[in-house]
């Protein structure tokens, strides 16, 4: 299960936003946030699953989705939230 309401609050809305994704949304109870990687411009949260996450893949295996724009009233940048699956499953999330 995912930690961080944070991560847990843009992967609802990345999987609300598409027909897959909504199809995809019930892996979330069988993922958690398995590594971050922090670069100079955002993080990659990679995340580990249980067998129980395969039950909810997508046919489309190595789908990608977008269309999350994070906003924040103490810095005047905006970032993308993109979402990659790999083999039907949620893999990492690139911010």
């Amino acid at each position: 299960m995912i930690k961080s309401k944070y991560i847990n609050d843009i992967l609802d809305l990345l999987l609300d936003g598409d027909d897959e994704g909504i199809s995809t949304k019930k892996q979330l109870e069988y993922i958690s946030e398995e590594k971050f990687d922090y670069t100079g411009s955002g993080v990659f949260v990679k995340f580990s699953h249980t067998e129980k996450a395969k039950d909810f893949k997508t046919d489309k295996l190595d789908l990608v989705l977008n269309g999350v724009t994070i906003l924040t009233s103490e810095y005047a940048i905006e970032c993308d939230a993109i979402l990659f699956f790999s083999e039907g499953i949620i893999d990492y999330l690139e911010i």
